[in-house]
C-alpha cells in the first residue's frame, strides 16, 4: 500500500481491508507501505488462499478448460509463515496511539529493526497523506458498508491534485524518479488542522453515491 509515499491515501476500498486486518496491522501497512509476502497477505485479509508458483500451470489449464473459480481451492496450499503475524503483538501498541506522530515516537522507543524502519517510512511519506490515511482507516473501522468507505476515500482523492502532495509524490517516484519528494509540510505537526478537515469534507459537487439501476 504505497499511497502515502506518493502523497495519496489508500483508496478503491483499500482502507476497509486495512481496517478489517487483525489488530492494528492495517494502520501499520497503510502508513508504512510495507510489502507483504503471501503469508502476510492471507493473514491481513488481502488474499484468501495461496497457490504456489509450481501449481500455476495446472491451475491455468483447469480454468481454461472451464473449471470455476472454486477450483482454486484444489490447488491451494498452506501459505508461508507470516512475518506480520509474528510481529503483531509488537505492532499493535504503537498504532493504538491517538495520533500518527505518537505512533512514530512509540516505534522509535521500541528501537527494534522493524520498528525503526517503520518510523522512517512514515516520517518520509507525505505528512498530509499520513494524517489523512490515519483518519480514514480509523473511520473505516466504524463503517459497516463499503460504499461509506469509498465515499470517505473519494473526499480526499477528489481534492488530491489541488490540495495534497500527490503531484509532487508522482514527480519524485514516477516521472523524475529522484526519490526526493519536497512535501508541502515538513512534518506531521506542521499539517494545518483546517487543511486536514477540508480533505475530509463532502466532495465539491457532491459526495460519491451509489445507485442501483434496474434494467428491463
Amino acid at each position: 500500500m504505497p499511497e502515502c509515499s506518493v502523497g495519496l491515501i489508500p483508496d478503491v476500498g483499500g482502507s476497509l481491508i486495512l481496517a478489517n486486518a487483525p489488530g492494528r496491522i492495517g494502520t501499520y501497512l497503510g502508513l508504512t507501505g510495507t510489502r507483504m509476502g503471501p503469508g502476510d497477505a492471507v493473514f491481513a485479509g488481502f488474499a484468501d488462499t495461496f497457490v504456489s508458483s509450481d501449481k500455476w500451470p495446472a491451475l491455468q489449464e483447469a480454468l481454461r478448460c472451464g473449471a470455476g473459480v472454486s477450483a482454486v481451492q484444489e490447488f491451494a496450499v498452506e501459505p508461508p509463515e507470516s512475518e506480520l503475524a509474528r510481529l503483531q503483538p509488537r505492532i499493535d501498541s504503537p498504532f493504538e496511539c491517538k495520533k500518527p506522530g505518537d505512533a512514530i515516537a512509540a516505534l522509535e522507543r521500541l528501537n527494534e529493526e522493524w520498528s525503526k524502519k517503520a518510523a522512517l517510512r512514515i516520517a518520509s511519506a507525505s505528512p498530509l497523506a499520513v494524517a489523512a490515511a490515519w483518519h480514514v482507516i480509523a473511520a473505516a473501522r466504524r463503517c459497516d458498508h463499503l460504499a461509506n468507505v469509498l465515499q470517505l476515500e473519494f473526499r480526499f482523492t477528489s481534492r488530491a491534485l489541488e490540495h495534497s502532495d500527490f503531484i509532487e509524490g508522482i514527480r519524485a517516484a514516477v516521472i523524475e524518479k529522484d526519490r526526493s519528494p519536497r512535501w508541502t509540510h515538513a512534518s506531521l505537526t506542521d499539517v494545518p488542522i483546517k487543511l486536514l478537515a477540508l480533505m475530509a469534507e463532502p466532495a465539491e459537487g457532491g459526495d460519491l453515491t451509489f445507485q442501483t439501476t434496474e434494467t428491463g
